[in-house]
């Protein structure tokens, strides 16, 4: 058999017989009769004797038992309630002959003794820890004082306590535990040699003490200073093992408050010196470093003067010790520490940042890092550093070893890097004014800008556009960066051009797939510098000595266009119009022409399918246009006409002929040489004989009510060139043809609904364009363009209502509504 197996074996017996006799003393203390009780009690507790289980197996021994003596307890604490004294109780078991049943039974008595508060606390405590020195098996022994803390942790003299108020008797029943339970802990070392796993796990066991200490009410600030932290240093220093040590260190940081720390750094960092060299005194002083900076931040940002004396005796300690000689895992995570510590205290403190990355970056010259090394310099990066900085945070991202030290990491966590630090700024909306600064944001940003070669996952190329969830990560990074760009600022024109200057050259050398989204924002940058540009003052202009003109960003902008229009990008058609409205905007009407120029050529380059809802852009582009000469608008306008008049379907080419008619007029706010009155009305009868020609009679009629709403838009603004006869004709033609599609013998003829006489229906028309809401702009004018269905509707329900009311004098204002 195994020694595991042994030792089960071992257990599962021993926790048998406990529980029989456990069973039998419960019947027995049923019937009163205590003396039976004690002796089943002490033949259940004659198993904590057994020295051939491992400390591991004799812990689960310990939980069963004492779960079995709580109900001892509970008896003796009725007993009391019933008015039977403890006090022979307490001496009746110190008769039992084994010494370790005895001393278990009398720490139980001696709960229940404390608990009925009628003798002094203090008194049965000092009995009951001396009385334990009785036993100096190193496991046995330690658990009987565990057992001891745990029953009497609560009933400790204290401030405020029921059980006394001689605190100091307190200190020194816990401190006297303490020692012998870390005398019996170090001596496990030496009878269970090679189980060092077990004996770790059993640590708590030592621990627990200093816990207790921090619970007691009693101990402030000057206690612990002049009494408990030089005791327990004494102890923990006694005996030179290295779990003990490294453990409890650890349990007095964590178990004492901060305030406490700060108030005692000097004779910790001191204990650091005495303890064995094994002793992990970086994890410790790491330990030490992130909770005070916890506390820091926590309270005022550190700005205690206590706090400034614990960054100079950590400063004198680690270049005592040799603090560049530490292990490189150390090294860095104590860099790391000190330096969160010093920002909670010094905020933002760009001197100590700086020296802290250039001494780093010394200890990694040539060093090639692990994963795990590789983690704490991210964490030095993007939380310490990143993370606390708010004002000025472009401060420690300019720094050059901050990039250096970047390039110590592979591709994935640089990514992460540059991922937080856009999020970063964008959380705290940091104005980027400089182009130092963009020249530091290209270089960090990289693996978000620039493919980079040593990508280890897939780099962004057209063969992952079925990847869904790599375009997923990737719209969303090229989003980030987008917004970033908002966040370029100054208020001197130039410098804000060539900061944008700086970010194109890195854009550009993005690669095919990535320039086609990280450039489009970048271009309405550019844009929106040049409205800001022709806004200026000639005086602002003289004062700020301001070079960069209107054109001058237009022709950057026509750069980073013709980059995107040669990659197919999709948004180049729609960011050539943009520039070119805000170059009018401008009053650079050549700039407007070109872009324009540039978007009829896309234009031509589109599919026929693409080609309409392409032209009705244009179209509404052309209509806001005021500062082009009047050659080249014509030259424009010619080319729109041509499109319109060559869309393959007769529909289309109805609707863009219809469209087609608001460039020529109205232009209210255009010069009088751009309008032409009669070119309006002709697009109309051209648009009329291509919807003729549709075979689809619905189709038909979306056309025709498209055309009609056009004629009345002309004619609110009145066009003089467009006759009554004309938009007339055509509302006969839709009645005939919803006659025709209902085939309804009782429809009426159209003839009828408005009469014969041309006059009358002249009037009629006219009558309707006086009593019709206005047109203010082209947008209730895209409002007929975008809902032909609706208006289609709308005359079905108006025929209908005709035919109920025989109405026929406000056809033009139910079909507007």
């Amino acid at each position: 058999k195994s020694e595991d197996e042994m030792q089960r074996e071992l257990l599962d017996a021993a926790t048998q017989r406990a529980a029989v006799n456990s069973y039998k003393m419960k019947l027995e203390l049923d019937k009163e009769n205590l003396e039976e009780a004690l002796a089943f009690a002490s033949k259940m507790l004659n198993e904590m004797r057994t020295s051939k289980l491992t400390p591991g197996y004799y812990y689960k021994l310990y939980i069963v038992i004492s779960d079995h003596l709580r109900y001892l307890e509970y008896y003796f604490t009725e007993q009391h309630r019933k008015g039977i004294s403890l006090s022979y109780m307490y001496e009746r078991v110190q008769w039992v002959g084994q010494i370790v049943p005895r001393l278990y039974l009398l720490i139980t008595v001696g709960s229940a003794y404390i608990k009925s508060r009628t003798v002094s606390s203090v008194k049965i405590l000092d009995d009951m820890v001396h009385m334990c020195k009785g036993e100096q098996h190193p496991t046995r022994g330690l658990f009987l004082r565990q057992y001891l803390l745990s029953l009497t942790k609560d009933k400790l003299p204290d401030v405020n306590s029921e059980y006394g108020l001689e605190v100091d008797k307190s200190i020194a029943f816990v401190l006297k535990n303490f020692h012998d339970t870390v005398n019996l802990y170090c001596r496990l070392k030496d009878d269970w040699s090679g189980r060092d796993k077990e004996r770790f796990q059993l640590r708590t066991l030592i621990g627990m003490n200093i816990n207790s200490l921090s619970n007691l009410d009693c101990v402030n600030v000057e206690r612990y200073a002049a009494e408990i932290l030089p005791k327990l240093i004494e102890t923990i220093t006694k005996y030179n093992d290295i779990m003990a040590q490294d453990y409890l260190m650890q349990c007095i940081i964590s178990a004492f408050p901060d305030e406490y720390h700060l108030a005692t750094i000097e004779i910790l960092i001191k204990s650091f010196d005495v303890l064995n060299k094994q002793v992990a005194i970086p994890q410790i002083l790491i330990m030490l470093m992130d909770r005070l900076s916890q506390y820091a931040k926590k309270n005022n940002n550190g700005k205690q003067e206590n706090m400034g004396e614990l960054l100079n005796h950590l400063a004198t300690y680690l270049e005592r010790i040799g603090f560049n000689t530490l292990p490189l895992k150390d090294f860095l995570e104590v860099s790391n520490s000190l330096l969160n510590l010093h920002l909670h205290h010094h905020s933002e403190d760009v001197e100590f940042t700086k020296k802290t990355l250039d001494t780093v970056l010394a200890r990694l010259t040539d060093v090639e890092l692990d994963q795990k090394q590789s983690g704490i310099l991210e964490d030095l990066l993007c939380f310490t550093i990143v993370d606390q900085y708010v004002e000025n945070l472009g401060a420690p991202l300019q720094m050059e070893s901050f990039s250096a030290l970047l390039e110590k990491l592979d591709y994935d966590l640089r990514y992460e890097i540059a991922t937080h630090i856009i999020r970063r700024l964008l959380s705290i909306e940091y104005k980027i004014d400089s182009v130092e600064l963009v020249t530091a944001l290209t270089d960090v940003l990289s693996p978000l800008l620039v493919d980079q070669k040593d990508n280890s996952g897939p780099s962004p190329t057209l063969k992952h556009l079925s990847d869904a969830t790599y375009l997923k990560s990737f719209y969303e990074e090229q989003n980030l960066v987008a917004c970033m760009l908002q966040l370029f600022d100054h208020p001197n024109t130039d410098i804000l051009c060539k900061m944008y200057l700086t970010v194109r050259k890195t854009l550009g050398k993005g690669g095919e797939f990535r320039i086609a989204y990280t450039l489009v924002p970048l271009t309405n940058c550019f844009l929106k510098l040049a409205s800001r540009i022709d806004m200026l003052s000639e005086e602002e202009v003289a004062n700020q000595q301001l070079k960069m003109t209107a054109e001058g960003t237009f022709k950057f902008t026509g750069q980073i266009l013709h980059i995107l229009s040669e990659k197919k990008n999709s948004q180049s058609f729609q960011l050539y119009l943009s520039a070119a409205t805000i170059a009018d905007h401008c009053n650079v009407g050549e700039w407007a022409y070109n872009f324009l120029s540039k978007a009829f050529l896309l234009y031509e380059q589109a599919s026929s399918q693409d080609q309409l809802s392409l032209l009705q852009i244009i179209i509404g582009t052309l209509g806001q246009i005021r500062n082009l000469t009047a050659d080249n608008y014509l030259t424009l306008t010619t080319s729109a006409n041509k499109f319109a008049r060559t869309q393959l379907l007769p529909a289309s080419k109805g609707r863009a002929l219809a469209d087609l008619s608001t460039i020529y007029y109205p232009l209210q706010a255009s010069p009088s040489e751009y309008q032409n009155a009669e070119k309006a009305v002709e697009c109309l009868k051209m648009a009329v004989a291509a919807a003729k020609s549709c075979e689809d009679q619905t189709e038909k009629q979306h056309v025709f009510i498209h055309i009609l709403t056009s004629m009345i838009y002309q004619a609110k603004h009145n066009n003089t060139s467009l006759e009554a006869k004309m938009a007339n004709s055509l509302f006969n033609m839709i009645v005939k043809e919803l006659s025709a599609k209902e085939n309804d013998a009782s429809q009426q003829d159209s003839s009828t609904l408005f009469g014969d006489d041309d006059d009358e229906d002249d009037e009629a028309f006219m009558n309707v364009i006086a009593t019709t809401k206005p047109v203010v702009n082209n947008k209730e004018k895209a409002t007929y363009l975008l809902e032909p269905a609706s208006m289609f509707e709308a005359t079905r329900a108006y025929m209908a209502r005709l035919k109920a009311e025989k109405e026929s004098n406000d056809f033009f204002s139910a079909l507007t509504v």
